[in-house]
């Protein structure tokens, strides 16, 4: 517990960090723009000089209010303590398949195919706003991730069940992960993209919810995940 809290520290002492600096820049800009206004002495390239200088610290300071936003929010989703809603019983072909949908200006942006494969007709009780949220995890990382250099890039989403248990294969064709990508994908705050706004947090969600929320399993092969839900399901006509 020591480690994590220490590293959510760290993780949260770097955008703070520049949000401080940031503040501090634009404090003394206007302190010496405010001075030379005083004394009548400001020309108009010092003026200008101050703007351009305030603007990157107030642009430094958003990018990293935003992602101390989102750190907080992931460090959230990550409490298997957090409220949980009822289950509902739900069509799981017509929630993902929506889903999909609504990706399909980004998808068609950024040249990327979504397959859906449904094997079968699938009710199943569970909760609704967890499946979406994993789904989306792992939609975003994929466009985030897996595609650099990639021709065709392509995802595809598999429903299956059996009669006790939900399956759910995601697969890419992205380039994949290193050996070390592979040991440590659902590590907290690993991540390839360290110096931009990736947190490394979206593969430990995606973990939690899955074994934690929807208790299940979650296991990851060369571009593919598989996620099984033990609860009860029916393969039924929707």
């Amino acid at each position: 517990m020591f480690g994590l809290v220490t590293r959510v520290a760290h993780e949260l002492n770097t955008p703070l960090d520049i949000m401080v600096t940031s503040i501090s820049k634009i404090e003394d800009e206007i302190e010496k723009v405010f001075i030379k206004i005083k004394s009548q002495q400001i020309t108009r390239s010092e003026l200008q000089r101050s703007e351009e200088g305030c603007r990157l610290s107030i642009d430094l300071l958003s990018s990293s209010l935003a992602k101390s936003i989102q750190l907080i929010k992931s460090f959230k989703s990550l409490s298997t303590h957090s409220e949980r809603k009822q289950t509902q019983k739900l069509s799981l072909n017509k929630l993902i398949k929506s889903l999909c949908d609504s990706y399909q200006s980004v998808l068609k942006e950024q040249k990327t195919q979504l397959t859906l494969v449904f094997i079968d007709d699938v009710m199943v009780n569970s909760y609704k706003d967890v499946i979406i949220d994993v789904l989306t995890q792992l939609i975003e990382n994929s466009l985030t991730h897996a595609f650099n250099e990639i021709d065709s890039p392509c995802i595809t989403i598999r429903v299956s069940a059996t009669n006790d248990q939900l399956i759910i294969d995601y697969f890419d064709n992205g380039v994949g992960l290193s050996d070390e990508g592979k040991d440590k994908v659902f590590e907290l705050f690993y991540t390839t993209k360290r110096n931009s706004s990736c947190t490394g947090l979206g593969m430990p969600i995606i973990y939690n919810q899955v074994t934690q929320k929807l208790q299940g399993t979650i296991t990851y092969a060369q571009r593919r995940l598989k996620l099984c839900q033990s609860d009860s399901c029916d393969k039924s006509l929707i």
